[in-house]
C-alpha cells in the first residue's frame, strides 16, 4: 500500500471498544478497553492511501490519539455500531486465533 515502519505493538489508554464487523473490526470512542495493535510510522503518501481505503471521512474518521507509551498515533474511528459483538480486551488478534 505504500512506505512503512514498523516501530512495533502498542495499545491505546482504556477508552474505546472495539466490535468486530465479522471480517474486520471497528474501534470506537467510549467504553474502557485498551485496543491493542501495531504502530507504523508511514509517508504522507501511504496515509492518503490508508483514508481512501479507510473511507475518510464518510465511513471511518481519522484521530490523533496518544497510546498508552506516551506515543501520538493516528486511529480510525467510527461512531458507536449498536448490536455488534465486543472483542475482549480490544486485542483483534487474539479474538481472531480464539476462533479457528
Amino acid at each position: 500500500m505504500g512506505s512503512s515502519e514498523y516501530l512495533g505493538r502498542t495499545r491505546t489508554h482504556p477508552e474505546f471498544t472495539m466490535v468486530s464487523l465479522g471480517a474486520f473490526p471497528q474501534i470506537h470512542r467510549g467504553g474502557i478497553q485498551a485496543v491493542k495493535g501495531e504502530l507504523y510510522r508511514v509517508t504522507r503518501d501511504t496515509l492518503r492511501r490508508l483514508d481512501r481505503f479507510e473511507g475518510v471521512p464518510h465511513l471511518y474518521r481519522r484521530e490523533l490519539v496518544t497510546l498508552a507509551c506516551g506515543k501520538e498515533a493516528w486511529l480510525f474511528l467510527r461512531d458507536e455500531a449498536r448490536g455488534q459483538q465486543v472483542v475482549p480486551a480490544g486485542d483483534w488478534r487474539a479474538w481472531v486465533a480464539s476462533r479457528d
